[in-house]
C-alpha cells in the first residue's frame, strides 16, 4: 500500500500494515495486496467440536446470552443454516490449542513483517500472490523454527501433517491458506489492540480498498475468520 500505517509503530523496517484507506501502487515501499479477491477451493474438513451440553446454556463472561441462544437467533433469520454450535461453543469460551499457543504474543510489526513476506512471493504483483504456501515456503515467511512451522501444519493442514509424520510426503507437499493464518494470528494476539486487528483484518479482504467489503469480499473475510480460527482452535 502506498502510505504509511497508522499505528504507532515507528520501525522504519517495517512495511505498512494494510487498511481500507490505502491502495497498492507502491511495490516496494508499501504493502502491495493481490487486488482479486482470495479464490475459495473446497475447504478443509473441520474437525469435530465436543463440548459439555451445559456450556451450551451458560451466558458468556462478554454477552447477555448463551451459545444456544445465539443459534435460536441464526436459525430465526435463516432457517437453511447449519449452526454447529459445539463449535462456536469452543471458539467463544475454550482456548486455541497448544500449538498455536506461542502466536498469542506476537506483535502487530510480526505479522506486518510476515504480510510483506508473503507479498514478496508474488514479487508484489497483482495476481502473483499465492493463496496457500507448502511447509519449506511457510518456514521463509514466519522465520520461526522447524519445530513452530509445524505445529502450524498440523492446525492448518491437518491431512498434509499427517503424512509428514508417517514420513509418505514432505513440507513441500503440505499447504497451508496464509489469509486464514494471518488471520487467526492476529484476532487471537494478547498484543494488538482491538482497533488494529480490525484494521489489519479487513484490509486483507478490502481489495478496492474503499473502506466497505462488497458480498465477495465479506465472503472472504468470512471463510478466513471461521476456518482460520477453527484451526487454530484444533477443530
Amino acid at each position: 500500500m502506498a502510505t504509511r500505517a497508522k499505528s504507532g509503530i515507528s520501525e522504519s523496517a517495517v512495511r505498512k500494515v494494510p487498511s481500507a484507506k490505502t491502495a497498492a501502487k507502491e511495490p516496494v515501499k508499501g504493502i502491495t495486496k493481490d487486488p482479486s479477491p482470495p479464490a475459495h477451493p473446497a475447504p478443509p474438513v473441520r474437525r469435530k467440536a465436543s463440548v459439555a451440553g451445559s456450556l451450551l446454556e451458560r451466558s458468556l463472561s462478554f454477552a447477555d446470552c448463551n451459545v444456544h441462544q445465539i443459534g435460536a437467533a441464526v436459525l430465526a433469520e435463516d432457517p437453511s443454516t447449519k449452526f454447529d454450535a459445539p463449535f462456536w461453543c469452543t471458539l467463544l469460551t475454550g482456548s486455541p490449542a497448544d500449538e498455536f499457543r506461542s502466536f498469542q504474543n506476537r506483535t502487530l510489526a510480526f505479522w506486518i513483517q510476515v504480510y510483506n513476506r508473503w507479498q514478496d512471493f508474488g514479487n508484489w504483483m497483482p495476481g502473483k500472490v499465492p493463496e496457500f504456501l507448502d511447509g519449506e515456503d511457510l518456514h521463509k515467511l514466519l522465520k520461526l523454527p522447524t519445530n513452530k512451522v509445524v505445529d502450524i501444519i498440523k492446525l492448518f493442514d491437518p491431512a498434509g501433517h499427517k503424512r509428514l509424520s508417517t514420513g509418505t510426503d514432505g513440507m513441500r507437499k503440505c499447504k497451508v491458506r496464509i489469509c486464514e493464518l494471518m488471520t487467526a494470528g492476529v484476532v487471537l494476539s494478547r498484543l494488538i489492540a482491538t482497533r488494529q486487528k480490525l484494521k489489519f483484518v479487513l484490509g486483507l479482504f478490502d481489495v478496492d480498498d474503499n473502506r466497505t467489503l462488497d458480498e465477495t469480499e465479506f465472503a472472504a473475510f468470512v471463510t478466513a475468520f471461521i476456518y482460520g480460527l477453527g484451526a487454530a482452535f484444533g477443530l
